[in-house]
């Protein structure tokens, strides 16, 4: 039997990835990120670089998992409906929980269905429970894609590529009407930005593209690129006059963030670290949906602890909230049943 290869440079991707969403959730609880100051020194604070680390985490999830998935020779619509069932899962129960808490505590009866379409709607506890809505409406079509990759690549190609136009018309009107035009839209259904990323790793996983580059080169370009990504993100807020992450999905500066870092990454099978380093991304890379899963709940919780903690601790308390949630999923990842709380396998 041929061993599976793993890639620790994706493994790093998604250890950043999640890391990122931790980030922009922590620093978004320490100012108004809807309403953007057109004054550019108000919108250099620190606590915009810490949010805006995240920028790219979610289109960066959407590449990853094209490059997983499509990559495969063979992808059935069995193989994908249980993925959907196991995508699903963690919703479910997490829906029946919120009911009976409701209920105990609240002597409330809601509907579950209400409950579990509101978190996949982004709405609730849970709202983040959106990206698995997505995921899961663009996995239900990775069988039809992946036919087009194997049989129709030219086809496949000008998919992509029209649904990358889709996105930067989108940002361009945005820039031009001063306005996030994707605000209409609940993110979930954004999905000519969601298959622009999704065919993007299928894209990359067929053509093997990648950067070769030493170690510390790659991780210089790394850090330049979020840097960027960073004060790219900024502008644009000023421009659209809000600043939530989410309404850069679309733009240009995000597409080539996410592309340079996956041809840097994408064929990395060891980052050449120290075996701690190897260890300590492969562990965050395993525990990635269970940090998304529970990370909301512990910053409220934390928040609640710490009420009197202000936007100049938001790195400390991203720390507390990442490990926290690691450990967390971690723990619960040992446990038979509670696992599936925090697990999609």
């Amino acid at each position: 039997m041929t061993k599976k290869i793993r890639f620790e440079g994706i493994d790093f991707l998604k250890f950043f990835a999640i890391f990122g969403v931790v980030c922009l959730h922590v620093a978004g609880s320490y100012f108004n990120v809807g309403s953007q100051s057109e004054n550019l020194a108000f919108s250099f604070e620190p606590i915009r670089f810490y949010y805006y680390i995240g920028t790219i985490s979610i289109p960066l999830f959407f590449c990853i998992n094209g490059f997983l998935i499509l990559g495969k020779k063979k992808v059935t619509f069995t193989y994908i409906l249980k993925k959907v069932g196991l995508l699903l899962t963690p919703v479910i129960l997490w829906t029946i929980i919120d009911f009976f808490s409701k209920l105990i505590h609240r002597k409330e009866i809601v509907n579950p269905l209400q409950i579990g379409v509101g978190y996949l709607g982004q709405q609730g506890l849970f709202f983040q429970f959106w990206f698995i809505g997505a995921l899961v409406i663009v996995q239900l079509t990775a069988p039809f894609l992946n036919w087009l990759l194997r049989n129709h690549w030219a086809t496949f190609c000008i998919l992509l590529v029209a649904f990358g136009f889709i996105c930067l018309t989108v940002m361009f009107a945005s820039y031009h009407a001063r306005y996030p035009l994707a605000k209409s839209v609940v993110q979930t259904f954004r999905l000519w930005t969601w298959f622009f990323y999704f065919m993007m790793g299928a894209w990359l996983r067929q053509t093997q593209y990648s950067i070769q580059l030493s170690k510390n080169m790659r991780f210089c370009l790394f850090i330049l690129v979020i840097f960027v990504v960073q004060v790219g993100a900024i502008f644009s807020s000023v421009l659209l006059k809000n600043g939530y992450a989410e309404y850069d999905y679309d733009s240009l500066f995000v597409m080539l963030a996410v592309l340079i870092l996956m041809l840097q990454y994408n064929q990395v099978i060891t980052l050449n670290r120290s075996e701690f380093i190897s260890r300590l991304v492969h562990h965050f890379a395993a525990n990635t949906m269970g940090i998304f899963i529970i990370h909301i709940v512990v910053l409220r919780l934390v928040l609640r602890l710490l009420p009197m903690v202000g936007p100049n601790f938001a790195p400390i308390i991203i720390f507390i909230v990442f490990i926290a949630s690691d450990l967390l999923t971690f723990c619960l990842r040992k446990i038979p049943f509670a696992s599936r709380l925090v697990s999609i396998e």
